[in-house]
């Protein structure tokens, strides 16, 4: 399941692929880009269909915002159901784009991520036939260290978890009856569409209550959401 999402016009496809090659590279593997074959979208699909199911899957969502982005419906469309979603948005600039132009929604509510602003600069040679020709992009290095860090504090840290825990060496991975706890981080799967739609809800405020079919059952889907975010 792809966790990021990223949000683009077909003006700055380039600099999509640039920044999924950064994601790529920092441990963020785990992502949705239309344009790529082995994470987009597959020949056959209803791109509409397929876009909206998977910001819907994703648990954060990368506008990679320029005057194209800024000019497109599509691109406006994704942005209000990513905030409808509940999901972690990121506004990440990377084309000069005057910010009084951006929803509104957008420079009240979050914090800007500027990978255009800055001398010191990160180059990325990407290319995708038949679309893309080779074209060098490059990145503020400051901007991309804000966008690390930000990932990181909304809980998307790309650092695989120990196995065994530090804590418990001798900790069995198959725990049986037993139910989940944070230290199995590292051998959980599974839940993963029910895992993102909790934690959007619970980013929303919608969450008051886990209901299940038994008290078991709804004491495991609090476990799990748990083990799954830490």
């Amino acid at each position: 399941m792809s966790k990021i999402f990223i949000s683009h016009s077909s003006a700055t496809n380039a600099a999509a692929l640039a920044v999924a090659k950064w994601l790529s590279e920092a441990g963020w593997s785990e992502y949705f880009l239309d344009i790529t074959p082995s994470r987009g979208l597959a020949p056959g699909e209803r791109w509409q269909e397929a876009l909206t199911s998977a910001a819907d899957r994703c648990e954060a969502v990368l506008f990679l915002i320029s005057p194209a982005w800024q000019a497109s419906r599509w691109c406006l469309a994704e942005f209000l159901l990513a905030k409808q979603l509940g999901k972690t948005i990121f506004g990440v600039l990377v084309e000069a784009t005057p910010l009084d132009a951006l929803p509104k929604e957008m420079t009240a509510e979050w914090q800007l991520c500027d990978l255009v602003t800055g001398t010191a600069r990160q180059s990325f040679r990407v290319s995708q036939e038949p679309i893309v020709p080779e074209t060098e992009i490059s990145f503020a290095e400051d901007g991309l260290t804000r966008l690390r860090i930000g990932l990181q504090r909304a809980g998307l840290d790309p650092a695989s978890f120990p196995w065994p825990p530090p804590s418990d060496p001798n900790r069995a991975p198959y725990r049986g009856l037993k139910a989940l706890e944070q230290e199995d981080a590292a051998i959980f799967f599974g839940r993963e569409a029910a895992i993102v739609h909790g934690l959007d809800a619970l980013r929303g405020g919608q969450v008051d209550r886990i209901v299940g079919a038994s008290d078991e059952e709804q004491a495991e889907q609090g476990r799990v959401d748990d083990v799954a975010h830490n």
